[in-house]
């Protein structure tokens, strides 16, 4: 199960997060990661602090993204660049230039009451 975590210093608004979602769920289906997408965990906090580049007044943005185990890592770059586009889309008062991105891989992970 993919685990995405994004924190902006920006205002989101709930119909923003859910095309957030939508936008990169979509990026693991079109990846070729059509089961992988259905089980992806997405959590997004706005309003935070944070300073990138010693810059904390301009908006910004952190995604981690933990791919799970059955997310190939070739199909990484193509799910980094869906979700810059979503961003890009959905919130472009944030310069592509101050969003950062992590990939985490998950190699050991629970859900459902057992470890899988």
């Amino acid at each position: 199960m993919p685990v995405i975590e994004i924190k902006t210093n920006t205002k989101i608004s709930v119909a923003q997060k859910k095309t957030i979602s939508e936008g990169f769920v979509r990026s693991f289906a079109e990846a070729g990661e059509t089961e992988v997408a259905k089980n992806v965990l997405i959590e997004i906090q706005d309003e935070r602090w944070i300073d990138f580049r010693g810059d904390a007044e301009e908006p910004a943005a952190l995604v981690t993204i933990h791919p799970g185990p059955l997310t190939p890592e070739k199909d990484y770059a193509m799910i980094v660049a869906g979700f810059f586009a979503t961003l890009q889309r959905v919130l472009p008062e944030i310069p592509q230039q101050r969003i950062y991105m992590t990939i985490s891989e998950i190699r050991h992970w629970g859900w459902n009451g057992r470890k899988l």
